[in-house]
């Protein structure tokens, strides 16, 4: 039986406010999205799961250094 898995990346409460200006959010979500797909690709290549969490919180903290970001991983 072949095991799932989903990954979800967020920002805590209020990681990326709709009230900032599209110039600031932008970079934020895109960032994001990047890192996700990172997530995705290294999940896929079946890397473990929690080497798959540690670089994407690396690549987060690297591209995101003014918000902090979680990583949740669940594999079953």
């Amino acid at each position: 039986k072949q095991m799932g898995w989903a990954i979800a990346l967020h920002g805590g409460a209020g990681g990326i406010p709709l009230s900032l200006p599209p110039e600031r959010r932008q970079p934020r979500e895109e960032a994001l999205r990047h890192c996700l797909q990172i997530g995705v690709e290294a999940l896929k290549a079946k890397l473990p799961p929690l080497d798959v969490v540690e670089l994407v919180v690396r690549i987060i903290f690297i591209s995101i250094t003014t918000t902090p970001y979680y990583v949740c991983m669940y594999v079953w």
